[in-house]
């Protein structure tokens, strides 16, 4: 297995194998099991010929198969390409021809932890070895681009997030709470926060579709402090009566997009419990602007509604109103390379479509 790969987050060889790091539903999975399943389907994948090049599409819903097979395809050296099943086949289809997979994997929806490895494409794509991920854009501003995502960028772009969380020194001093994922797996929001759980050390708990009321429950159940979530599903929090409370969360971190200001107070308001916006797209490799705890210290309701403030060794700038990103977590390109250098300045920046502010603490404000 090649270093600096996303596959060392589950193949740690001094961590506890009796760990246990993923919940879905009534199932609890420990360390072990996860990487004996992610074993057998690295070698599946490898005994159809596909290695280091290749990519390896999953049809992922929210399952743990879905979490093996990521996995086992990092263990074969392959390059994961996501895909969501509840897309129509037309989708699909495209996606498929887009990236010519040289495997298909469809992860089963149910508690079983393998999934077939099926045939790919006869005259398959090649992509740099380094790729781990090459995921789809949003296609909110036109058709899904692919985008892709080395290994050692994006293991970089989460030690930055946990920097300033000032959560690296404690991460692997005791065991880390639970961390929900709300978001399909595959999305690139859902793989990140994947990564993002075994990083610390956290179990990770899979809800198989959002529904408000059961992510309150499952808080109280695993005692989660905190959860990343989209507007939509913070929206649906903040309307569904039969919530009171939301028992011990402290806080709530937005994705995906900008949350409004009136959003994020009403919610302040009704439970107490701040949203704390962050910033990132696919290709920047995920969050590069964010909150920190001695930020939420320091300014308390001062700065609702803004996204933070840039991780360490992002840097930004406002040109004509455009928020211009220079990350060192960034994608490596797309998979059509001219969608890539109109978007990336001859500094190195990326242009990324949004319309932002920065005040004078630092703090960045997308306001279209």
């Amino acid at each position: 297995m090649a270093t600096n790969s996303l596959a060392e987050l589950l193949f740690d060889t001094g961590a506890d194998a009796s760990t246990t790091l993923l919940h879905v539903g009534d199932r609890a999975y420990d360390r072990a099991e996860l990487k004996a399943a992610a074993e057998r389907s690295a070698t599946a994948i490898s005994a159809r010929g596909v290695g280091a090049g290749d990519c390896v599409a999953v049809l992922a819903p929210n399952s743990a198969a879905t979490i093996a097979s990521y996995f086992g395809v990092w263990a074969a050296g392959a390059t994961l390409v996501t895909v969501n099943p509840r897309l129509t086949d037309t989708e699909i289809t495209a996606m498929l021809d887009t990236v010519r997979p040289a495997a298909v994997i469809e992860a089963d929806a149910t508690g079983t932890l393998d999934a077939a490895v099926g045939a790919g494409v006869a005259a398959p794509a090649a992509v740099d070895a380094a790729t781990a991920v090459v995921s789809f854009t949003s296609g909110t501003t036109g058709a899904p681009k692919p985008v892709l995502l080395r290994h050692d960028r994006v293991l970089a772009a989460l030690d930055a997030v946990l920097t300033t969380l000032s959560r690296r020194e404690t991460a692997g001093a005791r065991q880390m709470r639970p961390n929900i994922v709300a978001f399909p797996l595959a999305m690139w929001s859902g793989v990140y926060t994947i990564c993002f759980s075994f990083r610390v050390g956290a179990a990770l708990v899979v809800m198989e579709r959002f529904d408000p009321a059961e992510l309150v429950q499952l808080a109280r159940t695993h005692d989660v402090r905190s959860v990343v979530l989209a507007p939509a599903m913070l929206t649906a929090l903040l309307h569904c009566d039969a919530i009171a409370d939301l028992g011990p969360l402290r806080f709530v971190r937005n994705g995906t997009a900008a949350l409004p200001v009136p959003v994020a107070q009403a919610f302040h308001d009704r439970f107490g419990v701040p949203v704390l916006n962050g910033y990132g797209q696919t290709e920047l490799g995920g969050e590069v602007v964010g909150w920190s705890a001695a930020d939420v210290r320091e300014f308390g309701d001062a700065k609702i509604g803004s996204v933070g403030r840039p991780h360490a060794g992002v840097d930004l700038r406002v040109d004509d109103g455009e928020l211009l990103v220079r990350s060192p977590f960034a994608m490596a390109g797309h998979l059509d390379d001219g969608a890539t250098a109109a978007r990336v300045t001859a500094d190195g920046y990326l242009r990324t479509g949004d319309l932002a502010e920065i005040d004078a603490d630092g703090f960045v404000w997308i306001v279209g």
